[in-house]
């Protein structure tokens, strides 16, 4: 017979544990749902171990859109400024006769007037505001905004790395993009939230950087800032943080015309179609026969003036109102190149001279200053660097070696260089031997890495222009990031210090890289003898006449 009693007492002690459970299964929901929401890296005693560190790219610049809300479309939603639709020769058509009438009358507001109206033209959208705000709804696309998107655990690589290919998709993995027109002091706090972010998903406490362009200067405002005690190793690649020629030029107001490196410029950078070989036999001939110092002569006694008077305008009227830019001007430069382009207009400025200002002094004055530290800290620091390319021939520093816009000083600092299409003299040679630093001379006696401030970091590439960046370097800074700190200028054969780039045989972007020899000339420009380009001129005329008959058969 069953004890009514005793179940009853069962039955309350059921209850209690059934409360208890309750209340065991509501602890353990908690914890779980408290545990999901906490970061990865809190999840394991140490985080991941996987030994494979995160990169974060800092990329140079992303496309900037006329509505950031809309997929790229270059009908209906164009990339800005919008360059493709420039006719350069209407362009041309229209400023040398307005430029040489100003120039007779000696009064340049027509011609500074059409340059401001073009700019407008060109820049309105695309330009902030007086403050350096953004006041239209253009910028990057939400494809690219990483707080709009799911980050993802990515970071550990699929298989060995072995082709440049594969190198290029692992550096790239965790592409930090950003609008460069603005100051890159406030970059800078979104790519550390961007850090953090990837230490979260990827359970790791520190992370690498490879940033290229623009984005040594964000990746420097990030290190000021904040530090690099999360920072095991970092490359600068084609860096412009120590300003740029291009930029010092214009934003001064220094600029001129130089026969000798537009020579260089046409013979380096125009294509071999008909066209281009004839306009490149047309300025070889010009300089030989100094028609082309001549022409230049003529201009150049304008063209301080054109810098005191046009640029500045000009410049209110499309770049100067993005912090963004004054950060591409080197510090030497920056207090004459403020002066030219704001006196008399700093009230209007206020806001955005309070941001450029203070990039100044936080950041780009203190360039050196920060990579010394980094230095003294022993953080394993590269510098990737092109040459062999003349300069845009519109600045006082043409003769320099250059990827086009940076000069190789500018990339990378302390380095010296011999001006173009010259190599370094004898007794220069001699004293570097007896210094013992031999070693660090570039093979074709152009490029001295012993004054670099990372001489045994620091590779350079010839012949590669400042915007064309092959998988083949992918490799070098692939090594060196998973380096461990080892790798140097003389650990591998295959990346000695001075390397040059070939697409020998190859599709375009998939050359590869060989060391550069004692055979190589100092840069990539020959020029012929005067009956040699007259004989040269004819044929490519005689070429353009043929394909005009082909065309109108046709």
């Amino acid at each position: 017979m069953y004890n009514y009693k005793n179940i009853e007492k069962c039955g309350c002690f059921c209850r209690e544990k059934e409360d208890e459970m309750k209340k065991i299964v509501s602890v353990l929901l908690l914890f779980g749902l408290l545990l999901s929401s906490m970061p990865l890296s809190a999840l394991a005693a140490g985080g991941c171990t996987c030994g494979h560190t995160p990169i974060i790219y800092v990329r140079g610049r992303s496309d900037i859109v006329a509505d950031k809300s809309r997929p790229v479309n270059a009908e209906t939603n164009p990339a800005l400024p919008d360059t493709k639709s420039i006719d350069a020769v209407e362009l041309i058509k229209q400023v040398v006769p307005l430029y040489c009438m100003n120039y007779l009358k000696n009064d340049f507001s027509e011609f500074t007037q059409f340059v401001c109206d073009w700019a407008d033209d060109m820049f309105g959208e695309f330009r902030p505001d007086n403050s350096g705000n953004i006041v239209n709804n253009s910028g990057i696309v939400k494809a690219l905004r990483w707080r709009e998107n799911r980050l993802t655990d990515k970071h550990k690589p699929g298989s060995a790395v072995t082709t440049p290919q594969q190198a290029s998709a692992e550096l790239y993995k965790y592409d930090f993009h950003y609008d460069y027109r603005l100051d890159p002091l406030d970059t800078a706090d979104d790519l550390r939230d961007y850090v953090e972010a990837v230490k979260a998903v990827t359970g790791h406490d520190k992370v690498k950087f490879i940033s290229r362009c623009n984005g040594c200067i964000v990746l420097l405002c990030y290190l000021n800032r904040y530090g690099w005690d999360d920072v095991e190793s970092l490359v600068f690649y084609n860096s412009i943080a120590r300003g740029t020629a291009a930029t010092d030029s214009v934003f001064t107001g220094h600029i001129l015309l130089d026969a000798q490196g537009t020579d260089y410029f046409a013979q380096q950078m125009l294509g071999d179609e008909p066209v281009y070989a004839l306009v490149k036999d047309l300025v070889s001939l010009a300089k030989l026969t100094r028609l082309l110092d001549l022409l230049f002569a003529y201009y150049n006694k304008t063209l301080p003036r054109i810098g005191r008077e046009v640029l500045p305008e000009g410049l209110r009227h499309s770049l100067a109102t993005c912090p963004g830019f004054w950060a591409m001007v080197a510090a030497d430069h920056y207090d004459a190149a403020r002066a030219l382009v704001f006196g008399g207009h700093e009230a209007e400025y206020a806001e955005l001279l309070e941001k450029i200002d203070r990039y100044h002094e936080q950041v780009g004055s203190r360039i050196d200053d920060i990579l010394l530290q980094l230095k003294a800290d022993g953080v394993p620091v590269s510098f990737i660097t092109k040459y062999g390319f003349q300069l845009y021939p519109v600045t006082e520093q043409v003769d320099r070696q250059s990827d086009t816009i940076v000069t190789v000083e500018q990339q990378s600092p302390g380095t010296t260089s011999a001006p173009m299409g010259q190599t370094f003299s004898e007794d220069y040679r001699e004293e570097q031997e007896r210094l013992g630093n031999s070693v660090y001379l570039s093979p074709d006696l152009s490029i001295n890495a012993a004054t670099a401030m990372f001489p045994d970091t620091s590779w350079y590439i010839k012949d590669l222009t400042h915007d064309y960046f092959p998988s083949s370097v992918d490799m070098l800074i692939y090594r060196f990031l998973t380096g461990n700190g080892e790798m140097t200028v003389f650990t591998d054969e295959a990346f000695p210090q001075f390397l040059q780039y070939s697409e020998e045989g190859c599709a375009p972007k998939a050359g590869f890289l060989v060391p550069v020899t004692a055979q190589d000339t100092p840069n990539s420009v020959s020029s012929d003898g005067f009956f040699s380009l007259q004989v040269d001129l004819f044929r490519q005329l005689f070429l353009l006449i043929k394909q005009a008959i082909s065309s109108n058969d046709e």
